[in-house]
Order: structure tokens, then sequence, then C-alpha cells
């Protein structure tokens, strides 16, 4: 069985995988040098099996030899030597006692006895998959005289980017998650380390790739950024690279403040109460609320900014925009309710709040949302 895999995060942008020793069908023949005893009674060394792994491959030397080993190539070939014995014997994923014939030595080959093997067809690489490959040694009356094996692993693909939800806590300051997955399975000591680095920038900008600024005290993997507060299409990058310098880069797109309000303000009271023709220009989000609030009457100031605004005021009309699409444009009247516009006609003067915020559950622009995402504008109209 093959061990499960851990994963740790080290400082410098590395993942790494690593796993339980893998069982190996190895017999004390193989490993230990042991005597052969033969049905004379006489006794003789083993037989010692060694392996040539194919260029080019990551050994795990932390195992015992034969070292378990990797390799990028489907149909490796792999040397196998025998200091005695007459024929060897090779079969791929299968029992001793059911390997078949091995394939020519490999160029250059001193060992009392040469062979190799290569797979007859491509194996699975995509995800990764793990071998073993089964030689048994006979001497010249059939006999076997030395079992050996070599585990080794195809890793056909490079390291996978996915992401997380971005947390926009503070939208000006968000924190993008992010993962860096390898498909190698894990096996013996071996060990699996993908490196990865980050970039923000404007989304036609080129990103210029560095250490990701990480939050403090988060163990995931996460980049935490400042951007300004601006309607402004970023997009947030990351590369990572495996231990065979295979890449993927992978991006998600982000705005701070994701929709801009666009309005011909009235100038009098009438017109607002008539209702409001305003525009969105919104990116990277599915529903927009708009509200309306009062901030001052008749020259008495109930709020000084939009947050004491939205937390304290009455909501004097609102109206919620959906649309599909990362980016798109939409144009709504927004009316008052009826109750409210009789009060405001019969006011002097009246300075409100006109706001655009990501939609919620709660009221337009509520407390959920008392950040810097949204969009709005003051305006004052009199009667």
């Amino acid at each position: 069985m093959w061990g499960r895999w851990r994963r740790a995060t080290t400082c410098d942008g590395a993942v790494s995988r690593g796993g339980a020793m893998m069982h190996r069908r190895r017999t004390v023949v193989a490993l230990a040098a042991a005597t052969l005893s033969l049905s004379t009674g006489v006794a003789r060394a083993a037989v010692k099996v060694s392996f040539q792994p194919p260029p080019g491959v990551h050994l795990s030397t932390e195992d015992l030899p034969p070292h378990y080993f990797r390799t990028t190539s489907p149909q490796p070939t792999i040397g196998i030597q025998a200091d005695g014995g007459a024929a060897v014997r090779c079969g791929l994923d299968v029992l001793p006692s059911e390997a078949g014939p091995c394939g020519p030595p490999l160029p250059g080959c001193t060992a009392a006895l040469c062979a190799s093997y290569r797979p007859s067809s491509p194996l699975a690489g995509r995800p990764a998959s793990a071998h073993d490959l089964a030689v048994t040694v006979v001497d010249s009356s059939n006999q076997i005289v030395a079992e050996s094996d070599q585990g080794f692993t195809v890793d056909g693909t490079p390291p996978a980017v996915t992401f997380d939800t971005v947390d926009r806590d503070n939208p000006l300051r968000p924190v993008f998650g992010f993962r860096v997955l390898d498909d190698q399975p894990s096996a013996g000591f071996i060990t699996v380390t993908d490196s990865f680095t980050c970039a923000l920038a404007p989304v036609h900008a080129n990103p210029v790739f560095g250490r990701c600024p990480a939050p403090p005290s988060d163990n995931e993997l996460s980049a935490r950024y400042r951007v300004p507060r601006r309607h402004r299409d970023y997009r947030f990058w990351v590369k990572a690279v495996d231990d065979f310098g295979r890449t993927t880069t992978a991006h998600r797109d982000y705005d701070p403040v994701p929709c801009a309000l666009k309005v011909s303000l009235p100038h009098r009271l009438r017109s607002v109460a008539a209702g409001i023709l305003v525009r969105v220009d919104c990116s990277y989000v599915g529903t927009v609320d708009l509200g309306l609030w009062p901030m001052a009457v008749n020259g008495r100031t109930f709020a000084r900014s939009p947050a004491q605004t939205v937390s304290g005021r009455p909501l004097l009309g609102a109206v919620r925009l959906r649309e599909k699409g990362s980016h798109w444009t939409a144009r709504r009247r927004l009316m008052m309710t009826r109750s409210f516009a009789s009060q405001t006609l019969g006011f002097h003067s009246v300075r409100f709040l006109l706001t655009a915020c990501p939609a919620s559950q709660l009221n337009p622009c509520s407390d959920r949302h008392l950040d810097a995402s949204w969009s709005y504008l003051t305006f004052t109209a009199r009667r």
C-alpha cells in the first residue's frame, strides 16, 4: 500500500510532499547477501542485482538501493545487472513468478549478466502513475537465485494552480488564496518540491514575479497586496515550477471597487423624487445594489460620512441589478418610495448619498459593506 503524503509549505515559497516507505518485494537473497543452500548441501554467495535508471530521472536517495525514481518519460528504459546467474526475467506490476523475458543489455554493461526493460507501450502519466519492475535471476537449471524490484513513477503533468476565494475584509488590501498541487503519488521516502512566485499588475501590464507577500501567521498559501481605491482591473498571477523545471502560470482577476457610478446629478428636489437615471460599469460581480440616503435636510447634517449615513439614516430608495459576464454596464432609474418622495418635496434642500455596492441579503450597502469596495457620490438638491 502507498503511504499518504504530507504537505508542508517552506518559507522560500515551496510545497513539499513525502510519504511512508513503500513495501518492496525484495528477498533476503537480493538485499542481505544471504547464502543459498543447494540440494547438494554446498553453499555459495547470493547473486546481487542492481538497476541503472534512465537519464534525467530524480532519485529518492534516502531510500535503500535500488533507489526509487521519478521520470517524465512514459517509456523509460531501465538497465539491469547481475553478478551471476544464467538469465533474467522481467515483469511490470506483476509477481516475480509471472515475469517474462527482459530486453537486451544496455551499451557498455560489463556485469556477468546484463539486460534491460522498457514498457511495450507508454505508461499513463496524467495523473502520475506508480509502478514496480520485478526482476528474477535464474541459473542454468532454471532455479531462482535472486529476486529484486525497482519502483518508479511516471509523472507527465506540470504542477497545477488553483485559486481560493479572495478575502475582501479590506478590499484595498486583498488576500488571494491559492494552491499549488502536484499529482505525484507518495512512495518510499521520495520528496517532491514545487516552488512558486506571485505578481499583481493591471490586467494589460506584464507581471513581475517575486516572493508572495503572505499575511502574518497565515499557514495557507496566500498573498496580500495593497491597491488604490479606484475602479480598475487587476490580475493576480501565480507561477509554479516543479522539480523537473516544468512551469504552470495561472491568474485570476480582481477589482477593489467593482462598480463605477455615472450619473447626471439633479439639482431640483422634484427631479430626485421623479427618479434618478443611474449608469453602472461593473467588473467581476454579478449583483449590485443601488441605494439613496439622506445626509442633511434644510442645512441640518445627520451624518458626515457615507458609513455613518448607511448605518444610521433611512434608505430612501433602492434597486438591485443582476447581469452576467465579467464586465457589464447597466442603466436603471432609482426611485424613492412614495412616502419619502412626498416628504422630500416639502424640504428646502436635501443632501443625498448615492451608493453602489456588491449585493447582500440585507439592505443595499448595509453594515456588511461598510468598506472601501462601494462606489458612492454625494449631491445637494433644492426646491
